[in-house]
């Protein structure tokens, strides 16, 4: 966990399942273990690189393909290159600073509903958790979606119904916007075919936190009968005994 939290950040919105799932003894070694990893990369290569990360080397702008970004575009403002990152519009501090608030609150109303809820399930919260930091976040591309693609997995054995569907989905939307970007035409003259894909990509995105913060009871996937169940009805005894 704190190798893969050094290596990208947002594995970092995980850590609440660690506590959900009561493993003391991981979420101490992980918590130690990030502390440990930090001081030595502070101590070897200054605090200059925290800030980077954080600003993604002070990049202005919004990302095209971020949510405030894939509006900006479809308004048919153009992108320019910066830092290889492709931008667009003005990213003020107040606007960024307002999405992380709102990402904090957002990902600690999933935690808390996950631990509230019956039965317990790791699945569509870690979906929708992972979704609220990527919709916060000024910086989002293709390859982000597949941070959500185990966890998309364990929702559906986890889950049935719409929220197989809603995942299915959005899985699906972000591998054909990702097929869409790689032709240089579709890429550089950002038809309005691009833009709607981009668009829909996203707002799949917002409605997994949404459903799963305000659906009021789960469905689970249909599965055996409790072992308990069996267990008593194999060994009740018969009228005649």
């Amino acid at each position: 966990m704190a190798a893969a939290i050094l290596a990208k950040v947002w594995p970092l919105v995980l850590v609440p399942m660690l506590v959900l799932e009561r493993k003391r003894r991981a979420l101490v070694w992980s918590s130690a273990s990030l502390a440990l990893g930090t001081f030595v990369w502070v101590w070897w290569g200054g605090a200059s690189g925290l800030v980077q990360v954080a600003t993604q080397r002070q990049t202005p702008g919004w990302e095209y393909e971020s949510l405030v970004g894939s509006v900006i575009w479809a308004l048919g403002r153009t992108f320019v290159i910066i830092n290889d990152s492709t931008r667009v519009g003005v990213a003020p501090g107040w606007a960024k600073a307002m999405l992380l608030v709102a990402a904090l609150a957002g990902i600690a109303a999933v935690w808390y509903r996950a631990s509230r809820r019956r039965p317990p399930e790791l699945g569509f919260p870690a979906v929708a958790a992972i979704s609220i930091l990527m919709l916060s976040a000024p910086l989002l591309s293709p390859p982000y979606m597949i941070w959500l693609a185990p966890w998309a997995a364990i929702a559906w054995m986890e889950r049935s119904g719409y929220v197989r569907w809603l995942l299915a989905a959005l899985m699906l939307v972000s591998g054909l916007m990702f097929l869409a970007f790689s032709s240089e035409y579709l890429y550089y003259h950002a038809v309005w075919s691009v833009k709607s894909i981009l668009l829909l990509r996203n707002a799949l995105l917002a409605a997994v936190p949404a459903v799963y913060l305000l659906e009021r009871r789960i469905s689970p996937s249909a599965g055996p009968a409790p072992m308990g169940v069996e267990t008593r009805l194999k060994i009740r005894p018969s009228a005649s005994s």
